[in-house]
């Protein structure tokens, strides 16, 4: 869910994604009037629509996470840029691209409002960022899909766990 709603463009969730309806990976239901299409309301998983919730409202309250435009790299001076990052904060290289690379970090800004440190880590293990420099104020945790996140300012380096998400804030 938060890849979903953190990347450009119209977020396409179906009804139900929100609270882990999943059809059983039947991405072709519309036509079975069954268990598989039904809503099950005593099933719905109350952490994952709560964090959907937290999703939406960040990105709608913040114009770096939902850009009416392409983003641009940041030396172009555009209002909606990204930088793209390896876990050692380094910007990704042209060998990057054709690299395995499991943890990523993308670093969101937009004019006069809050910028954010995405890092992905879809590795099997925890990953060490190195947290680049914040464009304002120091960074604090905005979310996280791991429960047990900690970020204390200063951060430079913060581990992230294995599969998850973790979103920094630099205030305006």
């Amino acid at each position: 869910m938060a890849t979903l709603l953190l990347s450009t463009g119209v977020p396409m969730i179906l009804g139900g994604d929100e609270m882990g309806r999943t059809q059983d990976g039947n991405n072709n239901a519309y036509c079975q009037d069954d268990e598989i299409s039904w809503f099950d309301w005593n099933k719905v998983d109350g952490g994952l629509l709560d964090f959907t919730k937290d999703l939406i409202t960040l990105r709608r309250n913040n114009p770096a996470l939902r850009p009416d435009w392409f983003r641009q790299a940041p030396e172009t001076g555009s209002a909606n840029s990204v930088q793209v990052l390896r876990a050692d904060a380094q910007n990704f290289g042209e060998g990057d691209w054709n690299e395995d690379h499991r943890a990523i970090a993308f670093v969101l800004e937009h004019e006069g409002s809050d910028a954010f440190a995405v890092l992905f880590n879809a590795a099997e293990n925890g990953v060490e960022f190195t947290v680049p420099e914040a464009p304002r104020q120091e960074w604090e945790l905005a979310l996280s899909t791991d429960p047990d996140q900690q970020v204390e300012a200063p951060v430079s380096t913060l581990i992230v766990r294995d599969r998850s998400v973790t979103v920094l804030r630099s205030r305006a």
